[in-house]
């Protein structure tokens, strides 16, 4: 008798469940055996090549990140790097500690990074906005032609940009103010300037 479908999904959810944990260990041994060997040998030419074939995630990152906290090995998020080690004599030199890299696999660190992950209030996103002005500005002030300008038009959008804080609006809410025409600007409304009106 041919299972339903839900007793199919509940077996592809067991599969998945089961082989996720243990690709996780399949990851981490081969990692492992990467780092000995180039701790044996000096070569850590395939450490990149376990990178590559990772998803593009934070899980990527996280595995990058074991590298570099437990070995002198240096591999980045790009096809187009080759893995190398820093030098004994280099400042960014790493010890070699096999036994702590064993003990704390990379999906460990994949874990903790989803749990530091910042939540942020929204007065704190708005409070970014004047850094993510000027930060494009310097960008457009290494830019040539339309493209400079085009960056510059949006750096100087942004300058103008007159946003309240969540309290204000809240607080305007409770108060039944009156909403403006479209277009209005008045004691808490945000303010959005036109790109296409500042660029020309």
């Amino acid at each position: 008798m041919a299972k339903s479908f839900n007793a199919q999904m509940a077996d592809r959810f067991r599969k998945i469940s089961t082989d996720y944990a243990t690709i996780n260990r399949y990851v981490h041994d081969t990692a492992m055996m990467i780092v000995q060997h180039a701790y044996n040998t000096k070569d850590c030419s395939t450490a990149q090549g376990l990178i590559n074939c990772m998803p593009q995630s934070a899980r990527k990152l996280a595995l990058i990140t074991w590298f570099t906290k437990y070995s002198p090995i240096v591999v980045k998020d790009s096809d187009k790097w080759q893995s190398k080690m820093h030098k004994p004599d280099s400042k960014m030199y790493v010890e070699w500690q096999l036994e702590e890299a064993a003990a704390n696999p990379w999906y460990t660190i994949a874990e903790e990074m989803g749990k530091e992950s910042k939540k942020y209030s929204l007065d704190e996103i708005l409070a970014m906005l004047p850094k993510l002005a000027k930060t494009v500005h310097k960008k457009a002030e290494g830019m040539d032609g339309d493209e400079a300008a085009q960056t510059e038009a949006f750096a100087q959008w942004l300058d103008q940009l007159k946003i309240p804080s969540f309290a204000s609006v809240k607080a305007a809410v409770s108060n039944d103010a009156d909403t403006p025409a479209e277009g209005e600007v008045e004691g808490n409304i945000i303010e959005l300037p036109d790109p296409e009106a500042r660029a020309a």
